[in-house]
């Protein structure tokens, strides 16, 4: 399955060359997991305000020297800058299909998920870190990039994990491929 993805992948960066749609990166992805800021809806509604009276954001100084501030989407996020896991707990890394089905107003909705499966060592850190940290928020970051940041409900224990991020095919396809690309022999 890696291999198709990482072909599906090549194929799509090949096609986009001859498109004129900007190139698709297909170097290693960056992964992180780390922690919301504990005061982050008071830091976060504080910058919002800031920039609302029309400052500019690299003149807000309000920041804790151990985090940032990121966003997804529509939603900002304050983020610890300490890395507790990061892309060496990822074993192996594909796409899959996520079908939404709602209301009868509302027309059926296909996504995708980045399914994560991880190390032993990388699925044993990550039980002990969702258990030191129940009723936090995770951060999953890509590159610099937030993707998500999901409550931590319980303790979350086995090797396989899911990213949702409501991402196209192609986007979950070569999210899978570049992670996986870190794992090649060196």
């Amino acid at each position: 399955m890696k291999m198709l993805v990482c072909v599906a992948a090549s194929v799509l960066a090949f096609i986009a060359s001859f498109a004129e749609i900007p190139q698709i990166s297909m170097s290693p992805a960056k992964l992180e997991f780390r922690l919301v800021h504990k005061e982050n809806a008071k830091r976060v509604a504080g910058y919002e305000a800031f920039l609302a009276a029309g400052n500019r954001p690299e003149a807000y100084a309000d920041v804790p020297e151990e985090a940032e501030f990121l966003t997804s989407g529509s939603h900002r996020y304050l983020v610890e800058k300490q890395v507790l896991l990061d892309e060496s707990a990822i074993a192996s890394a594909y796409a899959a299909p996520m079908q939404f089905c709602s209301m009868a107003d509302i027309p059926f909705k296909r996504s995708y998920v980045l399914s994560l499966t991880m190390t032993e060592t990388g699925s044993e850190r990550f039980a002990e870190l969702t258990k030191e940290n129940v009723g936090r928020q995770l951060a999953i970051v890509v590159d610099g990039r937030l993707l998500s940041a999901p409550m931590i409900n319980d303790q979350i224990d086995g090797p396989q994990m899911t990213v949702t991020g409501e991402f196209s095919r192609e986007e979950a396809e070569i999210l899978a491929c570049r992670i996986n690309l870190g794992k090649r022999p060196k």
